[in-house]
């Protein structure tokens, strides 16, 4: 059916709309999602309620339409959502547009009532039709992050001694440590002074040309001070100027001469266009990247190879990747900023998460790999405002090293870039004692945290919990991840077999007991509240073990 014209109101909300195409690039990282939207079974449902068959006979739709519009503007959001559901089986039949811009008002309102979830999905649908619209690409990948910035979730996690319930694993890469999260940090640093906390490995960069048996005092006091070394190899001249040459395998024979534990990590942050190496010809990368590679493989065998792109863009990590048999780890540089600007909800909240900053890379690559985090930092002080964020940096980094032992089963190390940088961010431990309160707080509130590469931390493991999923037979600790708008909960309620158990404060930990439970099914439902509402909420179906 050919597509009618549309009415001057909603000719105006379209080209609203396509103002808004015209700013998409400003908002960087949500404009680089993919394309690709799929919905689950739950979201299929509300969409085809929503979009059902039109009723018999003829409506007014346009009318309803018009109407609806009218109403959001006075914040009727109910009345709003009532008249755009009217109308939507009828606009289905006219064209994608109508129904990319019918569910983004939908969106809208939703998130006016504070619902969340609905929002979500009608954004999601949004950028569905839109994907469907010659030429609106970018705007079909806006409406997707901010369907993402608004999706709710719970992760549930068994805290045990069990070593069923290990899920870490040993990749027999060269220097890896089997268990536990090996604390780094820069070189000459008082990372270890500031915390009482031994930092064994340490992160240093040298330029690609630079003749390393020059510093053969620093590889000598790693050596004795049983440090592990963390060399970034940055090509500065550029990738040019990598070759497989007397340079390159001369560098491999020294380091492996000096006894020294090392990681050499080359050409790091490939993906990030500021970087000096950047070339939008990621073959060129691979190349040289495996030449490295296959040189210190041959001379330098006890070298670990570490393929490290930085956390943002993501969408052209994957391209840059040189092949299992090249890298020995994949790392990840992770920085958080205040960023409130980048609100895709235009509500000017920063709604980023450090602590899921990981998730791309390590979902991508954790089961095959072992993961580090090759250099991070939470800057406590806005570069844009000029203004102290210390506030907003201490709750990041409590809600980070928490995480970080509980979500990532695979990661073995993490590097605090304990520097001022260049930029004008603030990361030195030394100048805020709030922000160095909450690292040190964070890396002494996990065994799994780690200070000798070759001991072992207690047997503490945790393993993340999904329907069926089985549990031992015995009194065990439960906690979670939660996910949602606003990244503010004020308590979590677990309730177990009908038994409700209240935690107060991150990972909402509370214990369970499973003993007279065995061979039986239990039903774990966790609900997270703000204001005394629940903000978000998951059932979980647990089997447990005889």
């Amino acid at each position: 059916m050919k597509t009618k014209k549309l009415k001057s109101r909603f000719i105006r909300c379209l080209c609203t709309a396509f103002a808004l195409i015209l700013c998409i690039q400003s908002f960087g990282g949500f404009a680089s999602a993919s394309n690709t939207v799929t919905f689950s079974e739950e979201e299929t449902a509300f969409i085809n309620a929503v979009e059902g068959s039109a009723s018999a006979g003829k409506i007014n739709h346009w009318g309803a339409w018009n109407n609806a519009v009218s109403l959001q503007s006075q914040g009727n959001y109910q009345g709003a959502i009532a008249g755009y559901r009217k109308a939507a089986p009828y606009f289905k039949k006219e064209g994608s547009t109508n129904m990319a811009l019918l569910f983004q008002h939908l969106g809208e309102c939703y998130v006016a009532l504070s619902d969340y979830r609905n929002g979500a999905i009608c954004y999601k649908r949004s950028s569905y039709y839109w994907s469907l619209v010659q030429g609106q690409e970018e705007t079909a990948r806006y409406y997707n992050n901010i369907a993402k910035s608004l999706e709710t979730d719970v992760r549930l996690y068994l805290k045990t001694t069990d070593a069923r319930f290990n899920k870490t694993k040993f990749f027999g890469a060269p220097n890896e440590n089997k268990n536990g999260i090996l604390l780094g940090t820069t070189y000459n640093s008082d990372t270890s002074a500031l915390t009482g906390v031994k930092h064994a490995l340490e992160l240093q960069y040298f330029n690609y040309g630079t003749d390393l048996k020059k510093y053969e005092d620093f590889f000598k006091t790693a050596k004795e001070t049983n440090t592990m070394l963390q060399i970034a190899l940055q090509p500065t001249s550029g990738l040019s100027s990598v070759q497989n040459d007397s340079y390159l395998v001369e560098q491999a024979k020294y380091l492996q001469s000096t006894g020294c534990r090392i990681l050499l990590r080359f050409a790091n942050e490939m993906n990030d266009q500021t970087c000096p190496w950047y070339t939008a010809d990621y073959n060129q990368y691979i190349e040289k990247f495996r030449i490295v590679s296959q040189v210190f493989k041959t001379h330098a065998p006890s070298v670990g190879i570490v393929w490290a792109p930085n956390f943002y863009p993501d969408d052209t990590i994957d391209l840059y990747y040189p092949g299992d048999e090249y890298v020995d780890y994949v790392g990840l540089s992770v920085y958080k900023e205040y960023v409130p600007e980048t609100d895709p909800l235009g509500q000017g909240v920063d709604r980023g998460r450090w602590s899921n900053i990981l998730d791309r890379v390590y979902d991508t690559y954790g089961s095959r790999k072992p993961i580090i985090v090759s250099e991070s930092g939470c800057s406590y002080f806005s570069v844009k405002k000029q203004t102290d964020i210390t506030d907003f940096a201490v709750k990041q980094m409590k809600d980070y090293y928490t995480y970080l032992p509980i979500k990532y089963p695979n990661l073995k190390m993490a590097v605090l870039f304990d520097r001022e940088d260049a930029g004008g961010r603030q990361f030195l431990l030394s100048r805020n004692s709030a922000v160095l309160k909450a690292y040190k707080s964070g890396i002494t509130s996990s065994p799994r945290f780690i200070s000798d590469p070759s001991s072992q931390p207690p047997a503490v493991y945790y393993s993340e919990l999904e329907n069926w999923y089985t549990v031992p037979a015995a009194k065990v600790e439960l906690c979670s991840y939660i996910s949602e708008p606003l990244n503010l909960v004020d308590y979590v309620i677990y309730t177990v077999n009908g038994v409700p158990t209240t935690s107060y404060s991150i990972p909402y930990t509370v214990s369970a007991d499973f003993s007279a439970q065995a061979g039986k099914t239990v039903t774990v439902n966790v609900q997270a509240f703000r204001n005394d509402m629940v903000v978000s909420q998951e059932t979980f179906y647990l089997q447990v073990t005889q």
